[in-house]
């Protein structure tokens, strides 16, 4: 897939964002299962081109195009701005503001 062909695909693909994290660290994603061509693109250019960026205090490797930054995680992929930095000395407070997030939920609301 050429770079126009990707950036179709990308404007094409229907992103869900990530309600979880949208304070922690605001993202779109979508599963393997609803585009494989385009997981398994991105996936490649993760490996061929990709950047180790920081989340915390967690590497991922990246691949970066037109402002946004692309990483795999297991059967998804997600998508966030590049411009969004995350370093450590905000994680206690973070991982705080998650816990209290999610303290009340219950298994239904993370499917």
């Amino acid at each position: 897939m050429n770079d126009k062909e990707f950036d179709k695909a990308i404007e094409q693909q229907k992103w869900i964002f990530a309600k979880t994290y949208a304070k922690k660290s605001p993202h779109e994603y979508f599963m393997k299962r609803d585009n494989p061509e385009l997981f398994y693109e991105i996936e490649k250019r993760i490996a061929e081109k990709g950047e180790t960026i920081m989340y915390f205090t967690t590497p991922f490797q990246c691949y970066i195009r037109n402002g946004k930054r692309y990483w795999s995680y297991d059967m998804l992929v997600n998508r966030g701005d590049n411009n969004l930095n995350y370093d450590s000395k905000n994680k206690e407070k973070e991982d705080y503001t998650l816990q209290n997030q999610n303290k009340n939920r219950k298994l239904e609301d993370f499917k």
